[in-house]
């Protein structure tokens, strides 16, 4: 039987808070955590966006190799019981999924926080709690846990992927490009190829009343045609030159037989990706926790990856 692998995506959030001058500085969340870790598992449970939000499998290990690192992973769940699944055969029926009173479908994700770099990375799960929820959760929680201190302005940064303008000199195909521009852009561009684009549409966006202006050009289908390269890759670099020219330019593309990706020119996140298997004995399974806990250690830990974010931090 050919084995189902999922490909599994991770971005990576400088944790951190304001102090007394309101001044953004790397926050330790390692004994938030631990002090959530000696709730009872019901009391762990926080109501978040109108959904119960649960931590659980919190771990901790220590990496002599890297110096003693402590490196903390804990495990996010999202759980409902309303609006359930249906099921569905090679049939025309539907069938309800049926799960007892107190169970719930689960909706998870692995997150490992290194105290050292305040860095957070988070397994991304598109049904699951996003970087703002688990924020949002851990926030609840601080309140719960120390009903007397002010509950600090913890922020979870994006750390920026200054990797990315590389990245895109090496697509050679191109599926969609969307463009942001304020009114006075327009007027102030000195980009031949970008003027060519917007040029005809100052006048429809004045006579709208409007400030802002988004232009999206996409490819067809596929088999169609992609976007042509070199003037996508020259829109990048007159970018690259002067960031001014737009207010948002996200590129989707891919090199080679590698997924299509989306390229965001002024707010790239740094990511990558790992696989995992999605089937045993012939049956499809869920991701086991354990096993993404010891994907993300290694993956973090990997020189290259490790080096690069904290190159992307300066």
């Amino acid at each position: 039987m050919i084995e189902k692998k999922q490909r599994v995506r991770f971005d990576y959030y400088l944790v951190q808070s304001e102090d007394e001058d309101k001044q953004l500085t790397r926050c330790n969340i390692t004994k938030l955590i631990q002090d959530i870790k000696k709730l009872k598992v019901e009391d762990r449970e926080m109501t978040n966006f109108g959904v119960p939000v649960r931590m659980d499998y919190i771990h901790q290990r220590t990496f002599n190799e890297y110096g003693n690192l402590e490196l903390t992973y804990f495990h996010m769940v999202k759980l409902r019981n309303e609006t359930l699944a249906v099921t569905k055969e090679y049939t025309e029926e539907l069938k309800d999924l049926e799960i007892a009173s107190d169970d719930f479908i689960a909706e998870d994700i692995g997150c490992v926080f290194d105290p050292r770099l305040a860095i957070l990375m988070v397994q991304r799960n598109f049904y699951s709690l996003s970087a703002s929820g688990i924020r949002e959760y851990l926030l609840k929680m601080y309140k719960t846990i120390y009903p007397d201190k002010d509950v600090p302005n913890i922020i979870f940064a994006p750390v920026p992927n200054k990797d990315v303008v590389d990245r895109i000199k090496r697509v050679n195909k191109f599926r969609k490009l969307t463009l942001g521009f304020a009114s006075g852009m327009i007027d102030n561009s000195k980009s031949k190829v970008l003027k060519s684009f917007i040029g005809p549409y100052k006048n429809f966006l004045t006579n709208c009343g409007g400030t802002k202006l988004e232009l999206v050009v996409s490819a067809g289908g596929k088999g169609e045609n992609d976007l042509d390269p070199e003037i996508m890759k020259k829109i990048a670099e007159e970018i690259i030159n002067d960031n001014s020219l737009v207010s948002k330019a996200i590129f989707r593309g891919k090199e080679g037989d590698a997924p299509v990706e989306a390229f965001d020119l002024l707010n790239g996140k740094y990511s990558n990706y790992a696989e995992f298997s999605t089937n045993k004995k012939g049956k499809n399974v869920h991701l086991n926790p354990e096993s993404v806990e010891e994907e993300m250690y290694n993956l973090y830990l990997r020189k290259d990856n490790r080096s690069k974010v904290v190159h992307n931090l300066k």
